[in-house]
């Protein structure tokens, strides 16, 4: 970078460097400058001129802004600019908080994107045992984060459920021990518990040990009963099992969330899903697209769709959304994520818009015979295998080659990703690159990339040239 000096009133000899900044034109008045650290601002033509040809000395004020966001350095806001690196990037000093488990992959669903690749109820030897699960909970516990969320995946994990039993126990044992203590975060942890289920094996007892133990519950809501039942084959209707127990969980005054993941069959029904969303008592929801892994991976001309149909989609349920906020309160969870990386300083942990992402950083997952592998999202690929709980240790799992390679990936530094204005807001998905491409090389035509540009564009939209900007940052304040 090269640094200037000027002379003006008020300022004499004020040395400067521009530094890296991305740009995107929205029109001759709004072009939108955005920084690595997480800064932006929205300059107009002639602003940007002198920004582009460092003659800032014409426009004082435009010097103090830029100033400000960091997207010049001097010395009086260099140590700020290292402090907003450093809260940009406070998920990598905190260890991995965030471990998915798999009690079970069996599963008594069929659904047509399962990304797990599940099996069948009669495949027993695919369920996790005391002495795996025993193994798993030491591991975690290694973590040199303070909080810890255990997080019961598949298959679906009431099918083992014993074993779900156990390992709250287990891990609670475990936390109350000095054995604790053998982790680099020394003394007891914070631990919390999350089930997602597909709900059709709960029953009062069940549903009375997770209440009586804390355990988060979510599940899946692909929209109405005609939609969820095709996406989710079950003996019977998977709607009505999941409907009935949605509205159980909350006669108990007890928080129950739920996700719509997207088919080929959902593209239809934009305004259907937040209805019927509104009438289980939701007050938010996330347009999940499909992650090419898994079942989806080998039917995916059958129930894929282009980025383009798939953003096509989301825009028309944002309108919907946005209609629909004049009557009741109800947000769009995509948006809030990425509204919460673009106007806080310190944005909250999210597994996969931070770049480096959360894979390896913030989250990892285990499967029924203790592997480890990236993410959740990774469960079916053994490219992302990293080892097995029982034959090493957290740090020698999470300071090798292997895990660091992900990590370096996802940093964006060294790919397409690097120059992207967008980049600040989110980072590539290595599973969505494999499955898509065949390699985890980013390129900016991967399915989930085109995506996440088309959706963070239309978000800055909304915040620049669009009277939706006051329902955004409500939505963001969580005034819904």
């Amino acid at each position: 970078m090269a640094v200037s000096y000027f002379v003006q009133e008020g300022f004499v000899n004020i040395p400067h460097a521009i530094g890296n900044y991305r740009i995107h034109k929205f029109d001759e008045d709004h072009i939108l400058i955005t920084t690595e650290h997480g800064a932006w601002v929205v300059l107009n033509k002639q602003e940007f001129d002198l920004l582009r040809t460092d003659n800032l000395a014409q426009d004082l004020n435009l010097f103090s802004t830029l100033e400000e966001k960091g997207v010049i350095i001097t010395e009086r806001n260099f140590d700020r600019i290292a402090q907003m690196y450093r809260e940009r990037f406070h998920h990598l000093f905190n260890g991995i908080n965030l471990h998915i488990v798999v009690p079970t992959l069996r599963c008594n669903q069929g659904c047509i994107y399962c990304q797990a690749n599940s099996k069948p109820m009669k495949a027993k030897s695919f369920d996790m045992d005391r002495k795996t699960a025993r193994a798993v909970i030491d591991f975690i516990f290694q973590s040199p984060s303070q909080f810890l969320t255990i997080e019961f995946q598949g298959g679906e994990p009431l099918v083992n459920f014993p074993i779900v039993q156990y390992i709250v126990e287990y891990a609670k044992e475990k936390n109350r021990s000095k054995s604790c203590e053998g982790g680099w975060w020394k003394g007891r942890k914070n631990v919390n518990f999350r089930l997602v289920s597909n709900f059709t094996l709960m029953d009062d007892d069940i549903l009375d040990y997770l209440i009586e133990n804390s355990v988060g519950l979510n599940t899946s809501l692909d929209g109405p009963k005609k939609l969820h039942d095709k996406n989710r084959p079950f003996t019977g209707s998977s709607y009505r099992k999941v409907v009935y127990w949605i509205g159980k969980i909350r006669e108990r005054n007890y928080g129950v969330s739920a996700m719509p993941t997207i088919s080929k069959f959902s593209l239809s029904y934009p305004k259907e899903i937040v209805d019927e969303y509104l009438r289980r008592g939701f007050n938010n929801c996330w347009m999940r697209p499909l992650n090419i892994a898994g079942v989806a991976a080998k039917t995916w001309e059958k129930i894929g769709y282009t980025p383009e149909q798939f953003v096509d989609f989301w825009k028309k349920y944002i309108e919907y959304v946005f209609k629909t906020n004049e009557k009741v309160k109800f947000a769009d969870q995509t948006c809030t994520d990425f509204l919460k990386r673009i106007i806080t300083l310190r944005p909250p942990l999210n597994a996969c818009l931070g770049a480096p992402c959360g894979a390896c950083t913030i989250q990892t997952a285990y499967n029924q015979w203790g592997d480890i592998y990236t993410c959740d999202e990774a469960r079916s690929c053994e490219v992302f295998n990293l080892g097995n709980v029982k034959k090493s240790d957290y740090k020698k799992i999470f300071t090798s080659n292997h895990a660091l390679n992900f990590i370096g990936l996802t940093s964006s530094v060294a790919s397409f990703c690097e120059s992207c204005e967008w980049h600040p807001y989110c980072s590539p998905c290595l599973v969505s690159n494999f499955g898509s491409q065949g390699n985890l090389i980013t390129n900016p035509n991967d399915f989930l990339c085109k995506i996440r540009k088309k959706q963070v564009e239309f978000i800055y939209k909304q915040l620049i040239l669009s009277e939706n900007r006051k329902m955004l940052l409500s939505w963001l304040s969580g005034k819904v």
